[in-house]
């Protein structure tokens, strides 16, 4: 997700949000074959804001076929204010399909003032995403991408409190349809991509980086990376197709490398989901806790809250069959949303509260649609809804300056969110899978049932439109696949966190990455709801990776962070943060790599506050109405 939240939240107020066919084998990693690409970058002021340096940088679309073309990488830079400058730090807000670029653009100086001014804070758009070229659209107009959107809305599961055996069976009567409908957009997305599909996988883009760096900081100089939730996926590819090269890296709210590159696709939510309802009882015992400050609570008990939700759920199932404008579907997408984002926990109750008056009103008028909301859930919003609730699939602050630009243009509705999102999202995370072919669609449903009936009751469905289930039928891998190993010797120490609850990427995923490393990498736990460490601030979290970032000095292996937040805490319910948590970093800096020892400096932590992702509130208001 996103990074020091207050900080952040002041620059969202001064800061204006910008925009935002065969399967192939496993090419043989060559860490030093770059081919031939530009040594230097052009910088120039960005004409959308004079304190950023903007440029483009050409790169091979295939580095060991240099002939096939050149990609053009769009690049900002907000430059180091303190000395000595460490060097550049590349950063990625996750995805895939995310724009690195209007991340930076909105909050580059916040990220800057965190590590202390000693970095080059470097943004881009990947390969295939939003101004960078290739770039995926899958759809030459607005009609054929709306028309799609309502096809793949169409594959969503609507189902009640319990997904019964008869939900089951509908489930793969509907087998045939979503196999043509999943078969037909690939074709149809192929048809106009061509072989840009080939050329936008996930070691491409790490090689683009290596590339990057480079021409800024000098041939062969470490590698400083700060990513989260898909990012973390182009962490562990960097830390591991080039570990000579590793600078200081922070991988936070960990996807699992190994499911992403070696395991089907249409297994990774019985990954994503081992934590999701870990952070729905969470949020169900704060909102008890907080008596009257949570409009949900009413004199009930944590497991009455859940029952009350639940039951919801059953009276949006029986009232949509009756015309209501909301389904189970939706309101599964945002309970998951909303887990991502505790501090925002009393917007996701109040939120729910309104769908329980709406549906009051409605059954009470005798099903009368003037009592619903006029505007209703569009195909598209609801697809947008989906991309806040995939963790992996977007962040919700790159998702607000993206739909920022589309009101400012006066659009009516969000035409251009979703083509930079979802089409590279499943370009890129497909292009990156295994072949898998030879799974059917059929399977992929079982799956799906599977991982309700086993995994998650509540979330299972509601992943139904995750990317690595259309897999099976996109005719295209990446030109250039990374399978591991991913226990590489790294020539520094790397730093990875989550959270005890996250909703999509869980713990376990954080201490894997982790323990391949031995020594070269520590592992710090935060004791928290949410998705990143990032959701629910802690200052012990927030000033172990400014530390590291900034002087190279790592935590105890295993620390525990505490998390300073105050769920529910004013009269009507908004999260409380400690001021003192946005003291600035104090720490001396340090290079990274040969400059420096590699022997271990640690620190022990104290317990303040610290950070968060400010954005759900918004999106979801903005979503709602």
């Amino acid at each position: 997700m996103t990074v020091v939240v207050m900080r952040f939240m002041k620059a969202l107020h001064s800061v204006p949000l910008l925009a935002a066919l065969v399967a192939s084998s496993p090419t043989t990693i060559h860490p030093n074959n770059l081919a031939t690409r530009q040594n230097t970058i052009s910088w120039k002021s960005c004409t959308q804001n004079s304190e950023y340096e903007c440029a483009t940088f050409s790169t091979p679309l295939d580095y060991f076929n240099p002939s096939v073309g050149n990609a053009e990488l769009a690049m900002i830079r907000y430059k180091a204010r303190n000395q000595p400058r460490i060097g550049s730090l590349l950063v990625n807000p996750g995805g895939p399909g995310l724009s690195g670029f209007a991340f930076i653009e909105s909050l580059g100086q916040s990220i800057s003032e965190s590590v202390g001014g000693y970095y080059d804070i470097i943004g881009w758009d990947p390969r295939g995403i939003n101004n960078t070229i290739p770039r995926i659209d899958c759809f030459t107009s607005n009609d054929d991408n709306q028309t799609w959107v309502a096809k793949l809305d169409a594959i969503d599961i609507k189902t009640g409190r319990t997904f019964t055996a008869g939900d089951a069976d509908h489930l793969r009567g509907q087998t045939d349809n979503i196999d043509a409908t999943l078969s037909a957009y690939f074709e149809a997305c192929s048809a106009v991509e061509g072989e840009k599909l080939k050329y936008v996988g996930t070691a491409a883009t790490v090689r683009d980086m290596v590339a990057m760096v480079d021409a800024m900081d000098g041939i062969g100089s470490p590698v400083n990376y700060w990513g989260y939730s898909y990012g973390t996926i182009i962490g562990s590819y960097l830390v591991n197709m080039f570990p000579e090269r590793v600078g200081r890296v922070v991988l936070d709210g960990n996807v699992g490398p190994f499911t992403w590159s070696s395991q089907p696709p249409h297994l990774r939510p019985r990954n994503y989901l081992v934590d999701s309802e870990k952070a729905f009882d969470g949020f169900c015992k704060a909102c008890a806790e907080a008596g009257p400050r949570c409009v949900l609570a009413r004199g009930r008990d944590a497991t009455q809250i859940k029952d009350y939700i639940l039951s919801l759920m059953d009276d949006i199932q029986r009232e949509y069959i009756h015309g209501f404008y909301y389904s189970t579907a939706d309101f599964r997408f945002d309970l998951f949303c909303g887990m991502y984002f505790p501090m925002f926990w009393n917007v996701l109750a109040q939120e729910i509260f309104k769908r329980a008056e709406e549906i009051r009103v409605f059954s009470a008028t005798g099903h009368n649609p003037e009592s619903r909301r006029q505007n209703g859930l569009t195909p598209l919003k609801r697809r947008l809804r989906k991309r806040i609730a995939m963790g992996s699939a977007i962040n919700p602050v790159h998702f607000l300056s993206q739909l920022a630009i589309n009101k400012a243009k006066g659009d009516g509705e969000d035409d251009d969110i979703l083509p930079m999102n979802e089409h590279a999202y499943h370009a890129i995370t497909c292009g990156d899978a295994i072949d898998t072919s030879n799974i059917t669609t059929r399977v992929m449903l079982d799956e799906i049932i599977s991982v309700t009936e086993n995994v998650s009751s509540l979330y299972g469905p509601a992943l139904s439109s995750e990317a690595g289930n259309y897999c099976h039928r996109w005719g295209v891998r990446a030109a250039e696949r990374f399978t591991g190993p991913w226990n590489a010797t790294l020539a520094n120490r790397i730093l990875v966190t989550g959270n005890t609850a996250d909703p999509i990427t869980p713990l376990s995923n954080s201490k894997w990455v982790a323990d391949q490393f031995g020594d070269k990498a520590t592992l710090l736990i935060q004791n928290a709801y949410g998705h990143t460490s990032y959701s629910m601030p802690s200052a012990c979290t927030l000033h172990a990776i400014e530390r590291y970032l900034i002087s190279g000095e790592l935590p105890s292996q295993n620390t525990t962070c505490e998390t300073d937040t105050r769920l529910f805490d004013s009269p009507t319910g908004e999260a409380f943060v400690p001021d003192n948590v946005w003291d600035p970093p104090k720490a001396t800096p340090v290079q990274a790599g040969s400059r420096i020892s590699n022997s271990a400096t640690y620190w022990k932590p104290s317990t303040s506050s610290f950070v968060l992702n400010g954005i759900f509130c918004i999106a979801l208001s903005i979503l709602s109405s």
